[in-house]
């Protein structure tokens, strides 16, 4: 999937805000469709929106998908934040005038914090929710916060061993602590930090959009109790879990994934 260019096209008017703003961004398509629901992907700390590629493409056929990059993620300026709020409040500023007409709001891990934020402040149109190995808490082990600044490869390479299920793929695991360290030291651990912070649980009540909440089975950095939790917490939501994936769920179990994400966006 190559990196989405705007304004090659008339009909791409939202991409040309995304560009014009200086988002860098993954779609499914090089064309908008506005008689189509729009998924708006967040991807989780250390990442960039090419983690959602499994989605953006498959799913591109027949929803509008963009995937962003966060501010000094992938090919978005920085600087990044170390705090929840501050990325929601980006997505609000910067990408939400793209699609005034509304989303459905993904996020993965740091993302779904990002998502779940920008629901509570309100300010974007988001049609639903789809949250994915996440938590209305995300608390990091110390030992993780603190290598992230002394002892930056080698805990990227510990946290990316939690990240996938047993027995997946070397090179899923190669390329994840790529990317993962590519981010750089200031940004990785300022995300986490800010995952760390984070806690929504006695104002996750107030989300009164549909949810769906989605989780691989053998996630060892959200633990399935985490979506479990979630789902209680929300007004409307459901709670899906994945078999035999883990964190990177939407990269290790796609097809399943996917299948999931578009029937509940049938649904709506």
């Amino acid at each position: 999937m190559e990196k989405r260019e705007a304004g090659t096209d008339g009909n791409h008017s939202p991409y040309t805000v995304l560009t014009r703003a200086g988002v860098g961004f993954e779609a499914g398509s090089n064309r908008f469709f506005p008689d189509r629901p729009t998924l708006l992907m967040v991807h989780g700390a250390g990442g960039r929106g090419a983690h959602w590629l499994n989605q953006t493409g498959p799913l591109g056929r027949t929803l509008n998908t963009v995937a962003v990059d966060l501010p000094g993620h992938g090919g978005t300026a920085g600087p990044s934040h170390d705090e929840i709020g501050g990325y929601a409040a980006w997505l609000e500023e910067v990408v939400a005038p793209a699609f005034e007409a509304g989303v459905v709001l993904m996020g993965h891990s740091m993302g779904g914090a990002v998502a779940l934020e920008a629901a509570l402040r309100g300010a974007m149109n988001i049609q639903a929710l789809i949250l994915v190995g996440t938590g209305a808490r995300l608390r990091v082990a110390p030992d993780f916060l603190k290598g992230l600044r002394g002892r930056f490869e080698e805990t990227i390479e510990a946290i990316i061993g939690y990240a996938y299920a047993p027995g997946a793929p070397e090179e899923l695991l190669k390329e994840g602590a790529r990317m993962m360290k590519d981010s750089g030291m200031s940004v990785v651990s300022g995300d986490f930090e800010a995952c760390s912070r984070f806690d929504c649980r006695e104002r996750a009540g107030r989300i009164a959009c549909p949810a769906l909440v989605l989780c691989g089975e053998t996630d060892r950095l959200t633990p399935p109790k985490l979506s479990e939790e979630l789902g209680r917490l929300l007004q409307r939501a459901s709670v899906q879990f994945i078999p035999r994936a883990g964190h990177m769920v939407m990269v290790e179990s796609p097809t399943i994934l996917n299948r999931a994400v578009q029937a509940f966006i049938e649904g709506l």
